[in-house]
Parts: C-alpha cells; sequence; structure tokens
C-alpha cells in the first residue's frame, strides 16, 4: 500500500510569511531613509567645519584677514541666504566655495554684532563675539555648530526637533 503524503507549504503559511516580510522591509526602509537624512546633516556640517577651520588656519599662516560669508554665485560676498552658499576668502581671492545646500535644508548665523559675514584676523580670532551655524533639514532636526571669539569649532551633540 502506498501513501500519498503531500510535502510543502500551504498558500496561508505563504502568504503569512510574505506579509511579515513587506512589513519589515517597510520598516526598514522608513529607517534607513532618516538614517541618510542624518548622515547628509552631518556630512554637511562636518564640510563646513572643516573650511572654517581651513580659513582660520590659512590666516594664521599668512598673516591676513579672512572673510567668510553667504553667496549665491561664488564668487562675492553678498546678502544672501546661507543655504544658498559659503564663500570664504581674502581681500585678493578666493579660497573656499561650498555649494548650496539641498531644497528645504537651511543654514543660519547667529553672531553678534552680524549675521552678515564673519572675520577672521591674522592671528585666528574672530572679529565678533560667539557665533553658532544652525543646519535645518526639511524634517525640522537642528544640529548647531559653534564658533568661539578664538576661532575653535565644535559640533553640538544634540538634535533639535520641534
Amino acid at each position: 500500500m502506498t501513501t500519498s503524503s503531500n510535502r510543502g507549504f500551504s498558500l496561508s503559511e505563504i502568504i503569512i510569511v510574505l506579509l511579515m516580510t513587506a512589513i519589515l522591509s517597510m520598516y526598514s526602509i522608513t529607517k534607513i531613509s532618516s538614517l541618510l537624512k542624518k548622515q547628509q546633516q552631518n556630512g554637511r556640517l562636518m564640510l563646513l567645519r572643516q573650511a572654517i577651520l581651513y580659513a582660520r588656519h590659512y590666516a594664521i599662516i599668512h598673516h591676513t584677514e579672512v572673510i567668510l560669508c553667504p553667496s549665491a554665485d561664488h564668487l562675492n560676498c553678498q546678502q544672501a541666504e546661507w543655504s544658498q552658499g559659503v564663500l570664504i576668502k581674502t581681500n585678493h581671492h578666493i579660497l573656499v566655495s561650498l555649494p548650496a545646500l539641498p531644497y528645504g535644508h537651511t543654514l543660519s548665523l547667529q553672531a553678534f554684532p552680524t549675521n552678515k559675514e564673519l572675520h577672521f584676523t591674522d592671528m585666528g580670532f574672530l572679529t565678533t563675539d560667539n557665533g553658532r551655524f544652525s543646519y535645518t533639514v526639511n524634517n525640522g532636526t537642528t544640529k548647531r555648530l559653534w564658533i568661539s571669539k578664538s576661532g575653535r569649532v565644535r559640533i553640538s551633540d544634540n538634535e533639535e526637533t520641534p
């Protein structure tokens, strides 16, 4: 006597496994997306930090004033938004030009007495008091980059969300 036994999975078992896989995939994709945005924000802040440190270093080494300002055309300091681009220059030539931020990202400077530009003296000090750049991505997360009067730069560890 021979018996035939069905070996395999039922349709309901396959549907349940596929459903669980789809749910886990959607969850991981949203986590990866937020992680990528966070890393992009951190990367842009590190680029700005390195550019500021370069400006300070250049001012000290060459005994000249270096200006950090917003610039949309990457050639001249302008009354533009910091998000449109950042220019680092001396009175004679352009040192570094950082590109505009992605759409929906904002960069702003809060410094006293002016928010328009930063000047490093030939000793590497700022002509303004302490200042901070605030970088906000389109999801509302803000990170800050602090600059002391002595020209030291640090990025805040904590994020602010509305």
